[in-house]
C-alpha cells in the first residue's frame, strides 16, 4: 500500500496552505499523522520506503500485503518542519515528490522546501521524487512541454541535490500512454498516481495507485485500504483495463 499526503500541519495554519478540496482532504495535522502511523502499526503493517517497495513489485510482480510506503506530494515547507519529526519518531522512511521551478529563482519561496531542507531530508534517510517543474496538468500541455517538465525536474533534482532521481509523480495523477512514455523515457524507475488506491503490480510499474487515509480512519478509502483481497482485485482490474482501453480510446480518436 502506497499513502499521499499533502500538508501536515496545525489546524489554525492548514487551511492557509490548501488550494483546492482535493488538496484539503490529503491535509492532517501532525496528530493525526502520528495516529494514523499508530493505528498502521498496531494492524500489522511495516513502513518501508518507495524504492524498497518499487524493488518487490518488479522482483515478485506485485506489491506485498502489510507492507506500507509514505508519499508526500508538492514539496511544502510544513513537510519538512511537522512531518519529518513524526516520521522520525516512528522511524518511517517517506518519499517526497517536489517540484523545482522555485529552485532557479532568486528569491526563495517560503511555502515550499529548499535545497537546504530537501539535503537534510537525505541526511535523515528520506527519498525525494520529482514531481514536474511548475505543476501543470499534463494531458493539458502540448508533448513538448510535457517533455520540459518531466525530464527538467529531475534534471534539476539531481543537479541540486547531487544524488540520482529515479521516481516520479504525475501532477493531479494526470497521465496516458504519452505521458507514461515520457516519464520511462527520462530514466525514471516508477512513477505514482494521486490516488485510486488498490494493490500494485508490475503491469503498472508507471502508474502506481496511492491511498489518501482520511483523518479518522472511517472512510471509504480506510476500509479499502485494509482488504487485501479488494485492493488485488481492484488493482488487476484497472492495470488491465489501462493496457487494454488506451489503444482503443486511441483508436477512436483516430477514427
Amino acid at each position: 500500500m502506497i499513502l499521499i499526503y499533502h500538508h501536515i500541519a496545525p489546524a489554525a495554519q492548514a487551511p492557509g496552505g490548501c488550494n483546492s478540496n482535493a488538496e484539503a482532504a490529503l491535509t492532517l495535522t501532525p496528530e493525526q499523522l502520528d495516529k494514523q502511523f499508530q493505528e498502521l502499526s498496531r494492524r500489522g503493517f511495516r513502513f518501508v520506503g518507495l524504492p524498497e517497495l518499487v524493488s518487490t513489485i518488479v522482483r515478485r510482480g506485485w506489491e506485498p500485503w502489510r507492507q506500507v510506503a509514505v508519499t508526500f506530494d508538492d514539496g511544502w515547507t510544513d513537510n519538512h518542519t511537522y512531518a519529518l519529526p513524526v516520521l522520525r519518531r516512528h522511524n518511517v522512511p517517506a518519499t517526497f515528490f517536489v517540484t523545482t521551478a522555485h529552485l532557479h529563482k532568486t528569491v526563495p519561496d517560503a511555502q515550499v522546501m529548499d535545497v537546504s531542507q530537501l539535503k537534510d531530508l537525505l541526511r535523515c534517510g528520506m527519498t525525494i521524487g520529482a514531481h514536474s517543474r511548475t505543476h501543470p496538468n499534463l494531458l493539458e500541455i502540448p508533448e513538448a512541454q510535457a517533455r520540459e517538465e518531466i525530464f527538467g525536474s529531475k534534471a534539476d533534482l539531481e543537479r541540486a541535490l547531487g544524488t540520482r532521481i529515479d521516481l516520479f509523480a504525475y501532477p493531479y495523477g494526470a497521465h496516458h500512454r504519452a505521458q507514461v512514455n515520457l516519464v520511462r523515457g527520462a530514466g525514471y524507475r516508477a512513477a505514482v498516481s494521486a490516488g485510486g488506491g488498490a494493490q500494485n503490480t508490475r503491469l503498472g510499474l508507471f502508474w502506481l495507485f496511492r491511498y489518501g487515509l482520511s483523518a479518522d480512519g472511517n472512510g471509504r478509502e480506510d476500509r479499502q485500504a485494509f482488504s487485501p483481497v479488494g485492493g488485488t482485485l481492484r488493482g488487476l482490474y484497472r492495470d488491465v483495463r489501462k493496457r487494454l482501453g488506451w489503444p482503443i480510446r486511441a483508436a477512436l480518436a483516430r477514427s
